[in-house]
């Protein structure tokens, strides 16, 4: 290919890039829920979990948390 070929693909590049990102947003797809902020002051209801994962809440501030029992395996008798 002649350098001046490279030149005008690299153009036609740059100009279709430039068109695809000046397009307006498009509108959501039908099935998709539509991400739009809440209305400011009416509390969002909590999502339930979905089933299989157990519940991730952090504990309660004040509460230490009790601490696990490290078992350590018994040292083997030496013969």
């Amino acid at each position: 290919m002649k350098p001046s070929m490279l030149a005008i693909s690299g153009a036609v590049l740059l100009l279709a890039g430039a068109t695809l990102s000046a397009q307006p947003p498009r509108p959501n797809q039908p099935g998709r829920p539509d991400a739009r902020p809440t209305q400011p002051g009416k509390p969002q209801p909590p999502r339930p979990n979905q089933p299989g994962r157990p519940d991730v809440r952090p504990t309660q501030p004040g509460k230490p948390q009790p601490a696990r029992p490290v078992t350590l395996p018994a040292p083997k008798p030496q013969p």
